[in-house]
C-alpha cells in the first residue's frame, strides 16, 4: 500500500512540473490588443469571424501572437468599403501581399498591438441619396397642387367677369 501512495505522489509531482514547465508559460504569454478603427465619409461595420469584435460597439479584442484573425468590413446602406490600412495591411499571408480594397482580410497577429483601419467612402459620383416612394411621388404632387390652383384661379377670375 506504501508503494501506491510513493507512485501516486511520483505522479502527481510530475504532472505539476509538466503544469508549471509548459502550460503556465504558455497560459502567460502575453495577449496583444486588436484594435479596428473606422475613417472616411462613409460608414459601416466591422466584424471578426471569431465574433471578438464588433465594430459599432466592440472595437478592440486581445488575441495571443500568431493568431490568424479574419475581418469582414460591411459598409452601410448608400456607401462602399474603400480599403483597409493600418498593421493589418503591413502583413502578409501565404507569402503574398493582401488586397486592401477586398472588404475581407486575413492575418496573423504579430508581436505587438495592432491597429486595423476600415475605410468606407461615398459611392462613385457623389452623395448617395435614399430614394422612398413618398420622395418619388412627393414632386408631382406639389406640380398636380400647383396646375389645380391654376385652373381654380382661372374659373374663378372667369366667373367673375362673366364669361
Amino acid at each position: 500500500m506504501h508503494r501506491q501512495k510513493v507512485k501516486l505522489l511520483l505522479w502527481f509531482a510530475t504532472l505539476l512540473s509538466i503544469l508549471a514547465l509548459v502550460v503556465v508559460p504558455a497560459l502567460a504569454k502575453g495577449q496583444l490588443t486588436l484594435t479596428v478603427n473606422k475613417a472616411g465619409d462613409g460608414t459601416g461595420t466591422v466584424i471578426s469571424e471569431d465574433g471578438g469584435i464588433n465594430c459599432g460597439a466592440d472595437c478592440d479584442e486581445a488575441y495571443a501572437e500568431g493568431t490568424l484573425v479574419t475581418l469582414t468590413a460591411t459598409p452601410d446602406a448608400g456607401f462602399v468599403f474603400a480599403h483597409w490600412s493600418g498593421d493589418c495591411v503591413q502583413l502578409r499571408l501565404g507569402g503574398r501581399r493582401l488586397d486592401p480594397t477586398e472588404p475581407v482580410i486575413m492575418f496573423t497577429m504579430g508581436q505587438n498591438d495592432m491597429t486595423c483601419t476600415a475605410n468606407f467612402g461615398l459611392p462613385v459620383g457623389g452623395t448617395a441619396v435614399p430614394v422612398s416612394k413618398l420622395g418619388l411621388v412627393a414632386p408631382w404632387m406639389g406640380l398636380a397642387a400647383l396646375a389645380s390652383l391654376a385652373v381654380l384661379g382661372v374659373v374663378l377670375v372667369r366667373r367673375r367677369k362673366g364669361v
